[in-house]
């Protein structure tokens, strides 16, 4: 796994283009692996195991396509949400501009933030000032707390609440000035991020990792960088737009769908007997204009005391930014042919 570690991270160098069908294929798979995080991240090794088995999914597939120009880094090395970066585009997202902290190795300062129901994000900027730790940046994690204006834990490892399986990205565009722009990201499938008024940020931890080494490269330990955030007023704002079900599917009941600032949330129950592993593949919405759209990636499954499963997930596309005035929630059944379908009508 090692070479294949090496020679996937030597891709990045270099000049590919994937199929429209195999960059599904990829999409597929990443979601398949983050579906195993089973919410919340336990160790600093989880991070490390979650990479290379995505870079193995992606290498088997680059095996055997032909291909053509690709940012191979953009699958490996980061956790795109397209419907966090819409909303920032928008506006919706809150500029920080008081928020540093200075170490030996490096300034860290915290730039942006945006809260919503589905997603908190935070956008860190860090100034490397030991440029050794450059060549250990490909893979980053942390041990992040976030806690609302009252004191209770919104992330914090150990305790279960309504954040899962925090996601961590590098951004490399003034890498030639030593400046690194580290993003986390909170999604919370179940879509209960409570509204809040203000934040309370714990950076506690910081780590790299060489693609090539299992050990961490610490960055900082036991940091304690506390930083209270008084959120921004558009943050509390009612942006949720409801959608109701105009039409029936015997195989399935839409519970609630809602167009939030960051996507677009659907809670349903797939009825037909039996656990539907791929259920969360299966599931497309379509908007007025035949466009598709899938899961972020993030989403909570359980199986209903009489068979079937429920499922909750943010999709990415449809917002309340962008929001459609009706489109159709669509289920490829088990049997690859079938596919049930129910029509959702905006409610204001």
């Amino acid at each position: 796994m090692d070479n294949l570690e090496k020679e996937l991270f030597e891709l990045n160098k270099n000049d590919f283009e994937i199929p429209e069908e195999v960059s599904n294929k990829i999409n597929m798979a990443f979601d398949e692996i983050r579906s195993e995080e089973k919410g919340r991240k336990k160790n600093k090794h989880m991070k490390k195991t979650y990479i290379a088995a995505a870079g193995l999914a992606l290498a088997l597939m680059i095996g055997t396509s032909t291909p053509v120009k690709a940012i191979v880094e953009k699958f490996i090395f980061n956790f795109y949400n397209a419907g966090v970066e819409e909303a920032a585009k928008q506006d919706y997202v809150q500029h920080i501009s008081d928020k540093k902290i200075s170490t030996s190795k490096y300034d860290i300062e915290l730039k942006n933030i945006l809260v919503d129901r589905a997603n908190i994000a935070l956008d860190f900027e860090l100034n490397i000032h030991d440029k050794n730790l450059l060549e250990n940046t490909k893979y980053m994690d942390a041990n992040i707390e976030l806690y609302d204006d009252k004191g209770n834990v919104v992330d914090k490892d150990g305790v279960a609440g309504a954040i899962g399986g925090t996601k961590y990205s590098i951004n490399y565009k003034d890498i030639e000035n030593n400046k690194l722009g580290l993003n986390v990201l909170y999604p919370s499938a179940s879509a209960e991020i409570p509204k809040i008024n203000g934040l309370k940020i714990v950076v506690k931890d910081i780590f790299f990792r060489n693609p090539y080494e299992d050990k961490a490269i610490e960055v900082s330990r036991n940091l304690n960088w506390e930083m209270n955030i008084n959120l921004d007023g558009k943050f509390a704002e009612n942006r949720e737009v409801p959608y109701k079900a105009i039409t029936e599917s015997k195989n399935f009941k839409v519970n609630n769908a809602m167009a939030l600032p960051t996507g677009m949330f659907i809670d349903i129950n797939y009825f037909p007997q039996g656990h539907y592993e791929n259920l969360m593949h299966k599931i497309t919405l379509v908007d007025d204009n035949g466009n598709r759209y899938k899961s972020s990636g993030s989403a909570r499954m359980n199986t209903l005391t009489n068979g079937g499963d429920s499922y909750q997930s943010t999709f990415q596309g449809l917002s309340s930014f962008t929001c459609t005035d009706s489109f159709t929630i669509e289920i490829e059944n088990p049997d690859g042919v079938t596919v049930d379908k129910i029509r959702m009508e905006r409610q204001n």
